[in-house]
């Protein structure tokens, strides 16, 4: 045999264009299947709720968190710094380390204030599409998130903060000021106190301050803004957390019907074998909880 004849007999067969035709119509209805069990997946109530308790907790633990600590680490060396301090509050010179602060503090109050309010805005996204899922019904969360709200985030300096955000984004920069006082500076044990302050005169300046915001203000010639800082930034870490924690432990008792759509998609993966398809399912949750924090919803 010549090697040419050779090695056209050990060349395999090319399929006909009636056996590729078949070959992809049956790979297009697999691909179907895979696709609307991905979708049962995606839309049961419990991927919805974890999609939400994800959103918040990136808003909370990554984004919000990082910014307070950053804004409180600069109040705080503010607070602590005597040379930082000597040069908050000296006018005799230009003080670069002054106008570094000022520049530091106003970039970093912009970002924990904006911070702070993309998570109020995915908060009220979420509480308006209950509502509209509710429709006839009256939303079970309705009541005790009001009540929370209104205890962690209801008070006129709470209020004042979540304002202060509006005055830096549509009026002017953060109106700063300076204290400083020594207690016997020339004693052994000399202490001093500075803080940041905030003006109130200028904060009254062009801008309405609305509801407890204005009782807050009244009657007042400055605002410590670490004081503020410090009470917002602990009061909106304990609602989101409260809330996020509702959200989860509502949607608990829905895991398992959402796994079982899981197993369901991953059969169509494995050729529809059920068992393989549920060891699958079993290792994805075991790996993924592993990861995840405490408490913390986790669908496939």
């Amino acid at each position: 045999m010549a090697p040419e004849e050779a090695a056209q007999g050990d060349a395999p067969c090319r399929p006909s264009d009636e056996q590729l035709a078949q070959m992809q119509a049956e790979q297009e209805e697999h691909t179907k299947w895979l696709r609307a069990a991905g979708a049962r997946v995606m839309g049961h109530p419990f991927a919805v709720a974890h999609r939400r308790v994800e959103v918040l907790l990136v808003g909370l633990d990554e984004v919000f968190a990082p910014n307070a600590r950053e804004l409180h680490v600069l109040l705080d060396t503010a607070a602590t710094n005597i040379d930082l301090a000597i040069e908050l509050v000296q006018n005799v010179r230009r003080s670069i380390v002054a106008e570094q602060f000022r520049a530091q503090l106003a970039q970093r109050m912009h970002n924990y204030l904006a911070s702070a309010y993309s998570l109020s805005a995915h908060t009220k996204t979420i509480m308006d599409l209950r509502k509209k899922q509710h429709k006839r019904t009256t939303d079970p969360l309705v009541v005790p998130f009001s009540e929370k709200r209104a205890e962690l985030l209801g008070t006129p300096e709470m209020e004042f903060a979540r304002q202060l955000r509006n005055f830096i984004q549509h009026v002017a920069q953060v109106p700063v000021t300076s204290s400083l006082s020594l207690n016997q500076p020339n004693a052994p044990d000399a202490s001093f106190r500075s803080e940041v302050l905030l003006d109130v005169a200028s904060l009254l300046q062009g801008s309405r301050w609305e509801f407890g915001a204005e009782t807050f203000l009244e009657g007042k010639d400055s605002v410590e803004l670490r004081s503020v800082a410090d009470a917002y930034t602990a009061n909106v870490e304990r609602f989101y957390r409260w809330f996020i924690h509702q959200l989860a432990a509502e949607a608990e008792p829905l895991r398992a019907g959402h796994n079982e759509l899981v197993v369901a998609r991953n059969a169509v993966l494995t050729g529809g074998d059920i068992e393989a398809a549920r060891e699958i399912t079993e290792a994805t949750t075991q790996q993924r909880a592993s990861t995840m924090p405490p408490d913390f919803p986790q669908p496939e």
